[in-house]
């Protein structure tokens, strides 16, 4: 079994080759004050290693909310979620040409807050991670803007719409060079979390903001615990096979 070794003051499982490029990665993190000895890297590519560290970094600053994580709260002072104004499908053959994403409407008290909530906590994290990916590269891989909806909407969740009932924009005030400026500002100060936790934007989840990330919470502490007792009874099931 390999040991753990320690590479620019990060301890490394070196599980893969441990490329050239893998060190140069450690030694940038280290550098821009993002290492961290208490946990054990396993050595993934370069630009994974970048990606998955920034998703570390938005759980050390989520501290001690693991729920409502830093990436949510942070990201919804520039976005807000809209209802989607049904698309109408023209008789064959032209709704095989390619339509654009049906307008929204402003939001309302009937936005599905339940779908927006579950999507929003995946989409701010990879967003948070892509930002982290870039910052540490010192330039965008891409040629998209993972800040701007549209790709949150196409890319990152694979459909044409966030849900099948709301949509993503930025509010009407952000652009997306605001969004990445004001992120990589973050990331400058280095490992170290903000003093406090941002507030979710008020009325970013509807006029029930705070009752949606109530129920959100408890969505999110049931899962864990399903995960946990299947874990558990997996690992049980093990033993007594092999017994």
């Amino acid at each position: 079994m390999p040991e753990i070794v320690t590479v620019h003051g990060f301890r490394v499982y070196p599980y893969g080759r441990m490329t050239t490029g893998f060190r140069r990665a450690l030694q940038m993190l280290s550098a821009k004050g993002f290492g961290d000895p208490s946990c054990v890297v396993v050595v993934p590519g370069a630009m994974t290693l970048y990606h998955e560290w920034g998703h570390y970094v938005d759980r050390r600053w989520s501290q001690p909310d693991q729920e409502i994580r830093f990436s949510f709260r942070w990201f919804s002072a520039f976005y807000a979620f809209y209802r989607i104004r049904p698309r109408v499908l023209q008789p064959w053959p032209c709704h095989l040409v390619h339509l654009a994403k049906p307008a929204t409407a402003a939001p309302t008290p009937e936005l599905d807050a339940a779908d927006a909530a579950l999507t929003w906590y995946r989409v701010s994290s990879e967003l948070f991670a892509n930002l982290f990916e870039d910052w540490m590269r010192g330039k965008v891989r891409v040629s998209w803007d993972h800040c701007h909806p549209d790709w949150l909407d196409e890319h990152n969740l694979g459909g044409s719409a966030i849900t099948a009932s709301v949509d993503l924009d930025l509010l009407a005030d952000v652009t997306v060079e605001e969004v990445r400026a004001r992120t990589y500002d973050l990331f400058a100060r280095g490992l170290r979390a903000p003093a406090v936790l941002p507030p979710v934007r008020d009325g970013f989840l509807g006029p029930s903001t705070a009752t949606t990330l109530g129920r959100l919470r408890r969505a999110l502490r049931t899962l864990a615990a399903e995960s946990s007792r299947s874990s558990l009874e997996e690992a049980q099931d093990h033993g007594e096979q092999a017994e």
